[in-house]
């Protein structure tokens, strides 16, 4: 299934113009996040747990160390 989402969006993204794009780019972000929420679910992952996360590693610089903001 992801061969054939990859495939599907290179022939719409290589044939198409702007304004299909736009319209087909927020879909494509729906079903992933759809098809991924499952999975996502099963393994206990939360998009706040990745907010937590991403908070983190700006806080933390790339020595370890807490950097100044």
């Amino acid at each position: 299934m992801t061969f054939f989402g990859a495939a599907l969006s290179i022939v719409i993204f290589k044939t198409s113009d702007t304004v299909t794009i736009s319209i087909v780019s927020p879909i494509w972000v729906a079903v992933v996040i759809l098809a991924t929420w499952p999975v996502l679910a099963a393994n206990n992952i939360h998009p706040t747990a990745l907010r937590t996360w991403i908070v983190d590693r700006m806080l933390i610089g790339p020595e370890g160390s807490i950097s100044e903001v």
